[in-house]
């Protein structure tokens, strides 16, 4: 009888676990491994899967087919696009504000007034490709406002997403980045230096994640959806260099 009560319990468990499919902007990552680990304490049955990469590549590849049950992007557009796109039924909801760092291995090319950027030693400047990633836009926003914008542009390399563009620096195709800050705020194995940019220089980078169709029907999305709004959630979006909502 014993064995037997044992079986159903553990058919009930693995009944009911649920896996869900998440995409997540580069950005993010670290923050969404930690708020997984967290959120799946004490659910040992669940599963959490994500998919990382830039929100422009993530919004099409969800639109060519691929099933997210969550898209966590950069920034509104994307998300408010699967909303248009009348693929959920829940507006977006902010979780974030994201923050940009300058980044170089050459701590003198750091100032806050950006004159850095046409300092005679800095051949390259790396930014995230615009048309991809919303922390793209962001730095072409603040290039857009120096006084020697076009002399600027000269010098961008544009990569693929965030994580390519501190590749970039790291490995000297660039002397100094735009990044943002939650990439490299608690990553002890950084070679460079970096200083946080005035939010007040670029339109603040909403960070939005919306439940798709797919995930409006699964227990487990709603609930991680909770927690990441959670206070608890709050105080780990923090950690990561991020301002929460």
């Amino acid at each position: 009888m014993k064995k037997l009560l044992s079986l159903l319990l553990f058919c009930s468990l693995y009944l009911n676990a649920q896996t869900i499919e998440v995409f997540g902007a580069t950005a993010t990552k670290a923050t969404l491994e930690e708020l997984k680990k967290e959120f799946l304490k004490d659910r040992k049955d669940d599963d959490i899967v994500y998919h990382i990469g830039s929100s422009g590549k993530g919004y099409a590849q969800y639109t060519n087919g691929m099933k997210f049950d969550m898209f966590f992007s950069a920034d509104r557009k994307y998300a408010q696009s699967i909303y248009e796109d009348e693929k959920s039924k829940n507006e977006p909801k902010v979780y974030a504000y994201g923050l940009l760092i300058l980044y170089t291995l050459n701590e003198a090319l750091l100032k806050n007034d950006l004159s850095s950027l046409m300092d005679k030693s800095v051949k390259k400047i790396s930014i995230a490709n615009p048309k991809l990633a919303p922390y793209g836009v962001a730095a072409m926003e603040i290039i857009e406002k120096t006084t020697t914008s076009n002399e600027i542009k000269e010098k961008i390399v544009l990569a693929d997403n965030v994580a390519q563009a501190t590749h970039f620096v790291d490995t000297g195709a660039a002397e100094i980045g735009l990044i943002p800050y939650a990439l490299l705020k608690n990553n002890t194995e950084i070679s460079g230096k970096f200083i946080l940019l005035d939010d007040k220089l670029y339109t603040p980078l909403e960070h939005c994640f919306i439940i798709t169709k797919q995930g409006e029907e699964k227990k487990l999305t709603q609930e991680f959806s909770d927690f990441v709004l959670s206070q608890k959630g709050k105080a780990i979006i923090e950690k990561h260099g991020f301002k929460a909502n």
